[in-house]
């Protein structure tokens, strides 16, 4: 019922959907700029669209000093936007964000690999997307962060299957599930289960080699 009355007050701001969705696309918290780069608006227009959102009490203006943010008001809002989209049009968006935080976030990506791992996993560019979830692994490690680096090397190896028998694909496969086992003695300790099972995946992949 709730996601009904989310969806009825998204469907009377139709004239600014895409604003929305691609706001919900860039997260919780989006920074304008960002925005306008994607929803490939004028920016009066888009000035516009957020003045409406913010009368339609869905989101509010974030104080930050180094660029104009936003906030959507509820996880429940963002979720709701993003579910109007469909699949093709979701993966689109995500490159072109992909896109937009390359020309925009240089740095912040360069710290926080992340940031672009995400949204070029969900364009479905596996190899980009393994690129830098390993990046953000091997960050998360040297700030001794083993559980992010767990994850982070666990959307590595799922976007590395996703490249299937590709050049080289045994032997990348075999260092993500020993980096990943690294980060389990870490996070876990000798006595992990899922230790276990991330060297005997190594194993076996080093076998095809």
């Amino acid at each position: 019922t709730l996601q009904a009355a989310l969806h009825t007050r998204l469907d009377r701001l139709a004239p600014i959907r895409q604003i929305i969705q691609v706001a919900a696309l860039l997260g919780r918290v989006f920074d304008a700029d960002l925005l306008i780069a994607v929803s490939q608006r004028n920016v009066a227009a888009v000035r516009r669209a957020l003045l409406d959102l913010i009368e339609a009490e869905l989101i509010y203006p974030r104080r930050n000093p180094n660029c104009e943010s936003y906030q959507f008001k509820h996880a429940l809002i963002q979720d709701a936007a993003i579910g109007t989209l469909l699949r093709n049009q979701r993966a689109e968006l995500h490159r072109q964000i992909a896109i937009a935080l390359i020309k925009l976030r240089a740095d912040a990506v360069e710290r926080n690999p992340e940031l672009l791992a995400h949204h070029l996993q969900e364009a479905g560019d596996w190899g980009g997307a393994l690129e830098h979830w390993q990046k953000a692994g091997v960050a998360a490690m040297a700030r001794a962060a083993s559980r992010e680096a767990v994850s982070h090397f666990d959307k590595a190896i799922n976007c590395s299957e996703r490249l299937c028998d590709v050049s080289g694909g045994a032997e990348r496969i075999t260092r993500l599930h020993l980096a990943m086992a690294t980060a389990l003695m870490q996070a876990e300790g000798y006595r992990s289960d899922r230790l276990g099972r991330e060297l005997e995946d190594a194993r076996r992949a080093a076998g095809k080699t």
